[in-house]
């Protein structure tokens, strides 16, 4: 029983692991792409963005700890002023690095271990996305791992340290699975749409917004298959749940933009000036096709970041296996990656003039951003080139090719993530809130503008984004940390100041308000209580400060400090809900999809059975002629038959058995007869009415194997049909 029980579990064991081998490779590779963080846990990568990074990800821990619920403002920054990371960026990924940091405590190991998830996830749902959409495991994991190992992936996680567009490539394939579902009428494309949707803009704002405008040429591209109400329906229903799901982030940033201090990412002037979100920025930081393709070596902002070999081969194999494809729905998914890819290099090359392009799309700031998109949809297509290069091979031989094919895309990319000494930072402290400026972001853009550098400043005109990170110490050191009057006559006594909270005595006996500004930078969400009395609070004109306003003829202790505004409350509450309705969902669908996934499986079982019997060629021997050279025996084919018929042609087989075995009963009686009449000389009588009936019950019986073999043939003609018109095996 215990043996039984052992082979039980080491058959299910391998089953799994027959089933689930595409993911496994694809951590392999991720384990060996991000060797040069793992390698090194103890350090952190210096890249473009990296100071911005560290210090974002402590924000959340700093946040929490000074008492805020929803965690948007980092107290430690500015030397206390306060800088709203989580108001303006993406905050998921910093709630995941508090969380982490809390188990780990070591800040180090936490960000690189962020750094890590990034890179395999991204090819566990490309690896994931591609299998649904491919019902092919060796195309799943090919594409997983030519997107892992794509220089311009691999580029912003060594030499960019841009921890936003690296959780964006998790997101990316979930939403391009979401297109193709939503093309071909599946009813997951709502879920797979929102949740790509959601992280996208968790993630990075700027990759949202690049992913957005690939998702409307796909939909352009695709627009006769997409005006269909259950279509439209889907598309409205995924836009409402994302906008659910993030409410706790977007209302906030909405809040700040109508109701906030003007700060510099809002600012058309400073955007332009020192963001570079220009025309100039973008016609500067083009991609000339030599260096796209054949420039293997690193540049500063990522210029010479090649579209890889992957891609030059994806490109290439379209035109191989577009026509060989046999279903049209991937004939024409294939067509859109192929279009897609192609627009956003030609949109990369100096062919484009971007000061004719509006506006609008100067968010993007550099257009090498656009390889995010010819990383995506190349490396699905390399994929299917090299899956269609081997369809013929056997199971086992699929998984050989697809190891080494995924050798040969990593070979070429080696020098990206192996990189020297040099690129990393000695922990030698927990944090590095006031390295390179980390601690006010990188171009210091959710500070007010009173505090920025301006191209109207004569002085100012020709710095660049460092003259507004100068700008700001040299203002926060000259205004001090003190509670300052601004307007009336008010006595100020026994300040206190922790983080983002400030406790003072006030004292006005005057008959006019008055206005004290408080050294901390004003962001929707700071309350100040006088008692049971709530007062006003607001941006100070000249800095952004915050500014509370004292009424006439008071006194007693007034506390400020940043609580949850009530938009923040009302997104909180919306995305609570759309996340339990979500759970919900996703429990009820999943059910669901497990039944149909079984009887699927059920199905193809069976389907299968039935192509065995159609396909073996079974031969069975017939007497239908003797001589008198002795019996000759003609083969033919045993008639095709499928399960449901079988049962008629074992009865029909089992009666001729029975037919024959009392023939050859009777010849024998009868040469026996003739045999005792041959020795003795006397003639038996002959039984003429059992003979009779004999041969009626002979005559019957061959009637009905007549019969039942008809039947049986008429089944296999029904067999053919339904062999034919087979469903796809899925499998997930």
């Amino acid at each position: 029983m215990v043996k039984a029980e052992k082979e039980h579990k080491a058959s299910r064991a391998e089953g799994f692991w027959s089933r689930k081998w595409h993911f496994f490779l694809v951590l392999v590779f991720g384990a060996i792409l991000s060797i040069g963080i793992w390698g090194r846990m103890d350090n952190v990568i210096v890249g473009d963005d990296f100071a911005f990074h560290v210090a974002r990800l402590q924000s959340t821990s700093h946040a929490w700890s000074n008492g805020q619920i929803v965690p948007q403002v980092d107290p430690d920054a500015l030397g206390g002023f306060g800088y709203a990371y989580n108001l303006f960026y993406g905050p998921l990924v910093t709630y995941v690095a508090s969380g982490f940091q809390m188990l780990i405590q070591n800040w180090a190991i936490t960000i690189n271990w962020i750094l890590i998830l990034a890179l395999v996830f991204s090819g566990l749902t490309m690896c994931y996305a591609v299998t649904k959409i491919s019902k092919s495991r060796a195309i799943g994991a090919l594409a997983g791992i030519f997107y892992m190992a794509t220089p311009y992936v691999l580029t912003d996680l060594y030499f960019r340290a841009a921890l936003g567009e690296s959780l964006a490539f998790i997101a990316a394939p979930i939403l391009l699975l979401g297109l193709y579902q939503l093309t071909v009428r599946q009813r997951n494309a709502t879920r797979s749409l929102a949740v790509a949707a959601a992280l996208l803009i968790f993630s990075h704002s700027l990759s949202a917004l690049l992913f957005a405008m690939m998702a409307g040429v796909y939909v352009l591209i695709n627009i006769d298959k997409l005006l269909n109400p259950k279509s439209i329906w889907r598309a409205i229903l995924a836009v409402v749940v994302a906008l659910g799901l993030t409410a706790v982030f977007t209302l906030p940033l909405v809040e700040a933009k109508l109701n906030g201090a003007d700060y510099g990412i809002f600012d058309a002037e400073y955007v332009s000036g020192y963001f570079g979100a220009d025309a100039q920025s973008m016609n500067d930081h083009r991609l000339w096709p030599a260096r796209m393709l054949f420039d293997v070596s690193f540049q500063y902002n990522g210029r010479g970041a090649v579209i890889g070999l992957v891609a030059i081969f994806g490109l290439i194999g379209f035109f191989l296996i577009w026509r060989k494809l046999k279903e049209k729905q991937d004939r024409r998914f294939i067509l859109s990656l192929f279009i897609l890819a192609v627009v956003a290099i030609v949109l990369m090359t100096p062919v484009v003039d971007w000061n004719y392009v509006p506006s609008f799309f100067y968010k993007l700031q550099f257009p090498w951003r656009l390889l995010e998109i010819v990383a995506l949809t190349t490396s699905v297509l390399a994929a299917y080139t090299c899956g269609m290069l081997m369809k013929d091979f056997a199971e086992e031989g699929q998984k050989v090719a697809t190891l080494l094919l995924g050798m040969l895309a990593v070979a070429p990319v080696v020098w990206i993530f192996l990189p020297a000494n040099w690129f990393s930072l000695e922990n030698g402290a927990t944090e590095w809130s006031e390295v390179e400026n980390g601690s006010i972001g990188w171009q210091a853009e959710y500070a007010p503008t009173g505090m920025l550098c301006s191209k109207n400043n004569p002085q100012e005109k020709d710095e660049d984004y460092k003259c507004s990170l100068k700008k700001i110490e040299r203002v926060i050191t000259e205004r001090g940390a003190d509670v300052e009057i601004l307007e009336g006559k008010v006595k100020l006594a026994n300040v206190k100041k922790d983080g983002l909270k400030v406790e003072f005595d006030v004292n006005n006996e005057t008959e006019n308000v008055a206005r004290v500004e408080i050294p901390l930078i004003y962001y929707p969400g700071y309350e100040a209580w006088l008692g049971d009395e709530e007062l006003e609070v607001e941006a100070s004109d000249k800095l952004g400060l915050v500014t509370v306003v004292i009424p006439a003829n008071v006194s007693g202790k007034v506390e400020v400090f940043y609580g949850v505004s009530v938009p923040t409350q009302v997104g909180l509450t919306i995305t609570l809900i759309t996340t339990g309705v979500g759970l919900i969902w996703l429990v009820i669908t999943g059910i669901s999809d497990a039944r149909i996934r079984k009887k699927e499986r059920e199905i193809t079982k069976l389907m299968g059975s039935v192509r065995d019997v159609i396909v073996n060629e079974d031969v069975i021997e017939l007497e239908v002629d003797k001589s008198k050279k002795g019996e000759k025996k003609v083969k033919t084919r045993k008639p095709k038959i499928d399960a449901a018929k079988e049962s008629v042609v074992k009865k029909a087989n089992v009666k001729r058995t029975k037919t024959q075995a009392a023939t050859t009963k009777r010849k024998a009686a009868a040469k026996k007869s003739s045999e005792k009449e041959e020795s003795t000389g006397v003639k038996e009588p002959k039984k003429t009415q059992v003979k009779k009936k004999t041969g009626t019950t002979a005559a019957k019986m061959k009637a009905s194997e007549t019969t039942s073999l008809a039947d049986a043939q008429e089944g296999s003609k029904i067999t053919r049909v339904k062999a034919t018109s087979r469903a796809r095996k899925d499998p997930e």
